[in-house]
């Protein structure tokens, strides 16, 4: 009885990741068909990269850090960025904790003009005070109340 020989198989080998670490040894995950990267380095890359664009960005929308609700603009996009996967957590963490800083760091009197600049509530009251009160917020009957 005649046995056949068994051909070896060869895989076809697996497209690896191409970034190499310092000591000399390379990634072993498998990498995304469309990059040269896994999706963790390619997500890393991507960081990097968008680093230096998401750190003018902070700095233009803050400003010279004397106003609180720059710096709350500030950290509503430290937030955005984070959510989007374009900063790492802990570089986020580490701003929001200088921005906290910076925020207990004003001084209060500032800080209320400040806020009452962008106070859309107290529009109201000060339109009443110039103009007087619009005809829903007069009573029905001045004269009820008198006895």
């Amino acid at each position: 009885m005649p046995t056949k020989k068994s051909r070896p198989t060869y895989r076809q080998p697996q497209p690896r990741c191409n970034f190499q670490f310092a000591d000399g040894r390379r990634c072993r995950m498998l990498r995304d068909p469309r990059q040269q990267l896994c999706l963790f380095h390619h997500r890393e890359l991507l960081q990097l990269e968008s680093s230096e664009e998401i750190g003018a960005e902070l700095l233009a929308l803050g400003g010279d850090f004397q106003d609180p609700i720059a710096l709350n603009f500030v950290l509503g996009k430290l937030f955005a960025h984070v959510a989007t996967g374009r900063m790492h957590r802990r570089q986020a963490s580490t701003l929001a904790y200088i921005a906290q800083l910076l925020l207990q760091t004003l001084d209060k009197k500032r800080y209320n003009i400040a806020r009452d600049q962008h106070d859309y509530r107290a529009l109201i009251p000060a339109l009443n005070a110039l103009y007087g009160p619009t005809p829903a917020a007069r009573p029905a009957n001045p004269g009820a109340g008198v006895a």
